[in-house]
């Protein structure tokens, strides 16, 4: 399978997948890519902005979208801006758990 991004645009096999923000990363895990969303080019207003992280399948369907961290911290009542920073897929697991890091602490999701 070949894979590319640039910019905002993941390729797969020929399959280009336009997102809303640039990609900084993409891990291969399983049988799935997961990709890691630029945070700067997110509108910190919109209430998925803080969902970075997007699961895409080797067929090129995207299969699921992260859930915003609970964990943000409150500022004056609001709801600070709390991205994912970072996926770490733990190869030497066998149980599907993968680390998605917050800006502000680690979550472990079942994927």
């Amino acid at each position: 399978m070949r894979i590319s991004f640039e910019g905002n645009k993941l390729t797969l096999d020929g399959k280009e997948i336009v997102f809303e923000a640039r990609i900084r990363k993409v891990n291969e895990h399983e049988r799935m890519f997961l990709v890691r969303l630029s945070d700067e080019d997110l509108d910190k207003d919109d209430p998925n902005a803080e969902r970075n992280i997007v699961a895409v399948g080797f067929d090129g369907e995207i299969m699921w979208r992260i859930q915003r961290a609970p964990s943000a911290p409150t500022f004056k009542g609001k709801r600070a801006f709390n991205p994912y920073v970072g996926i770490d897929a733990h190869p030497a697991r066998d149980d599907g758990f993968l680390e998605a890091v917050e800006s502000t602490m680690s979550r472990i999701c079942k994927c």
